[in-house]
């Protein structure tokens, strides 16, 4: 079994260990590849290339899209991180013949209309007002689909 990990930071980098202690092939995609510790195998490149998809090797059967916005106050580095990088990865699965079992996108509950505390879950209202929350549900329908071609 293959796994893509992009944006292999620190739950990325966990989530690889993890999966590759399990005997999961573990690829993981990062600007700074070198931070990505053996045995995750490290792919240098940005996520919202999607030149840097077609350096994978083929039959990925999970990815798991965990990107983090480099300012976390700064609308383009969102935008970049959680719509432009989705974008990059259906244009590649869209391209070609690879097609993963499950893609899985990290999200937030910034993508909730709820701001009060109240308890959401998967049928809560998607109704974002800042532009973290609206950039991420956008990224979660790129994802979305992707995954359903």
């Amino acid at each position: 079994m293959k796994a893509l990990i992009v944006g292999c930071g620190d739950v990325g980098v966990r989530l690889g260990l993890a999966w590759a202690a399990d005997g999961v092939e573990v690829y993981g995609v990062r600007r700074r590849a070198g931070a990505i510790p053996a045995p995750i195998r490290s792919i240098s490149g940005d996520a919202c290339d999607v030149g840097t998809y077609r350096t994978l090797p083929p039959d990925i059967d999970f990815v798991v899209y965990a990107a983090a916005a480099g300012a976390p106050g700064d609308e383009g580095a969102y935008r970049r991180a959680y719509v432009d990088g989705p974008r990059a990865l259906r244009e590649h699965l869209a391209s070609g013949t690879d097609h993963p079992k499950s893609i899985v996108f990290a999200s937030s509950t910034a993508v909730y209309a709820q701001v009060d505390g109240s308890t959401v879950d998967e049928d809560s209202a998607t109704e974002p007002s800042g532009f973290r929350g609206r950039l991420l549900l956008e990224g979660e329908r790129l994802v979305l689909f992707a995954s359903a071609n």
